[in-house]
């Protein structure tokens, strides 16, 4: 699916300690992950006790979140996307918290509908029906617009999850990440100059069957420390059968529309 090429500023410090988290169980016991966890990001996935606990404290007690109102897909402005985007619950972003250490970036991205737990789930309209769901933030680690990856809004990193159909695997979450920005714009692939790290992912669940994804990366890569102003342009698209590797629907992460940049300080 084509990415937006620009992202206006819109300058809002936002920060928000959270002072509770709804998942704060810890999975017990410890499971193995399977290869199709590893291969598709999930790492440790709910493997890690200890892991998971310290994330849970580290958003809990140390997150600032970017929050965004329910219900708001918007058209790209694309005449080839959907003109009437469809209202698909799991498109819409409801926050994100991020929180950072000396060893890992913890982010939590929370919906305003329940993931899909299988293809089956994907929701029609009329003689259409969605076919995946592709998460992206970017992330401009020296806010500064004009440096980074101009086709990615400036960033320097650029995190994604894709929901989606598999060879081997089936329908499942996939998690990736991208940094090194190379200031190519076309084609896409060549943007970045490290890509393919979703093994390098920490641990990562939720998702499919839930409102919200937890995801852990290590922070040495990323270029990120307690204390940092960064900008950050979040959007969540779909495709669909009548709207292949296009935007059947889509939203945008924060107060503003198409484009929208938000000025965050990660906490101490």
């Amino acid at each position: 699916m084509e990415k937006i090429k620009y992202c206006f500023t819109f300058s809002v410090v936002v920060i928000f300690l959270m002072s509770g988290c709804s998942d704060t169980k810890i999975p017990e016991p410890p499971k193995k992950p399977t290869q199709c966890q590893v291969d598709s990001g999930w790492g440790s996935g709910d493997t890690n006790a200890e892991l998971v606990a310290r994330a849970q404290r580290m958003l809990a007690e140390h997150g600032v979140t970017i929050t965004d109102i329910m219900g708001d897909w918007i058209w790209t402005g694309h005449q080839e996307d959907n003109p009437t985007p469809y209202p698909v619950p799991f498109v819409d972003l409801a926050a994100t918290t991020f929180a950072v250490d000396a060893d890992y970036l913890y982010l939590r991205i929370t919906a305003y509908g329940t993931y899909p737990r299988a293809e089956t789930e994907l929701p029609w309209y009329g003689q259409d029906q969605i076919r995946r769901l592709g998460i992206n933030i970017a992330l401009d680690t020296d806010n500064n617009e004009t440096t980074g990856s101009p086709g990615d809004k400036g960033a320097e990193v650029l995190l994604g999850v894709g929901m989606m159909m598999t060879p081997t695997c089936g329908w499942m979450d996939v998690y990736e990440f991208w940094y090194g920005p190379t200031g190519i714009e076309f084609p896409e692939e060549d943007r970045w100059e490290h890509s393919n790290n979703r093994k390098q992912i920490l641990a990562a669940w939720g998702g499919a069957g839930f409102t919200y994804r937890v995801i852990i990366y290590p922070v040495g890569l990323l270029g990120l420390r307690p204390g940092q102003t960064i900008a950050v342009c979040g959007w969540d698209e779909c495709d669909s059968l009548l709207y292949p590797n296009k935007h059947a629907t889509f939203d945008v992460l924060g107060p503003a529309g198409l484009g929208n940049r938000v000025v965050i300080q990660l906490p101490n």
